[in-house]
């Protein structure tokens, strides 16, 4: 790793137009290169754990970086983007964590990580209804982590209580 730590300016080199190509999958690494086996499991498995490293000591930007680095070379990944946009709800930016959320979810309907972070994206703009959606897939998901399910079945009651109280 370089002393002077440019590396982490990478992305200043795109255009921000091709950087959202890549983040949303649009274009990717592989088809680039022509490569579909551009990381091996070892490397794939270091930079997962890195990014979650760096995403848990709140280090989101080098997070972010290395999670684009992990879609562009395997944009069929659905953990990838879901731990994408879990960095985006994070720092807030709900608009970014839509769209790489939406992507985790149709790569994989059985994402519950990023079914529950989909709805907390969809809290942060408003949207309770399609909150409530993804927090009830969650709960019904095969394989759930019985935290995220836990998690998931407290906001449920919050939102639908909630609702109730709005009615009367």
């Amino acid at each position: 790793m370089p002393k002077d730590e440019s590396w982490r300016n990478w992305k200043d080199s795109f255009p921000p137009e091709e950087l959202a190509k890549l983040v949303e999958g649009e274009v990717n690494l592989p088809d680039i290169l022509g490569n579909k086996d551009v990381l091996d499991a070892d490397t794939t498995a270091f930079a997962m754990n890195m990014g979650h490293t760096f995403f848990m000591a709140g280090r989101y930007q080098d997070a972010e970086l290395v999670f684009i680095g992990l879609r562009m070379c395997q944009p069929e990944n659905s953990f990838h983007a879901s731990a994408l946009g879990a960095i985006y709800v994070a720092e807030k930016r709900y608009d970014d964590a839509l769209k790489v959320l939406d992507i985790a979810v149709k790569l994989d309907k059985t994402n519950f990580e990023a079914l529950f972070n989909r709805a907390q994206t969809h809290l942060g703009l408003g949207k309770t209804k399609e909150a409530i959606a993804d927090f009830k897939a969650v709960t019904t998901t095969p394989k759930v982590d019985p935290g995220f399910a836990s998690n998931a079945a407290g906001y449920l009651k919050l939102l639908e209580s909630a609702q109730k109280g709005n009615k009367k």
